[in-house]
């Protein structure tokens, strides 16, 4: 009796940690495309920092320069 209960406890804890595994490669899946997300948005703010630094500041400050599309 004592062999089977100890046999149903490794059972029990191997298909938690099954279980435990599972959800981490879910994690990983989950974090490695808001990376993909984040490096795309790192890329399009750097773009625009770029762009921005190539527009003298004093064109900057005139009304509707960058809205109507100058930029």
């Amino acid at each position: 009796m004592a062999a089977f209960q100890t046999m149903n406890a490794i059972k029990r804890k191997m298909h938690k940690l099954k279980t435990d595994k599972e959800n981490e490669y879910d994690r990983v899946d989950q974090l490695e495309q808001k990376l993909i997300e984040l490096r795309c948005l790192n890329e399009k703010v750097t773009t625009t920092v770029f762009e921005l630094r190539l527009i003298p500041s004093s064109a900057l400050a005139v009304p509707g320069f960058v809205e109507n599309g100058y930029m």
